[in-house]
């Protein structure tokens, strides 16, 4: 589970940086239940994942 969330977050990052707001929504639905699944599981913290969900979808709301 770490390749996947680490995969959906750098997929959503390059998508944002793109301008490509369709695809990076897409991926930050995918990135959040890979975090979420990856807190759950203990591979990282609950509150990084929360940080993590949190900037990407800064990220992706303030695109244009």
């Amino acid at each position: 589970t770490k390749r996947t969330y680490l995969y959906a977050v750098k997929r959503t990052r390059k998508a944002v940086e793109e301008g490509k707001k369709t695809d990076a929504q897409g991926w930050l639905a995918k990135a959040q239940k890979a975090l979420a699944k990856a807190a759950q599981k203990g591979i990282i913290k609950p509150n990084t994942a929360s940080r993590s969900t949190s900037r990407l979808h800064n990220a992706v709301n303030n695109l244009k």
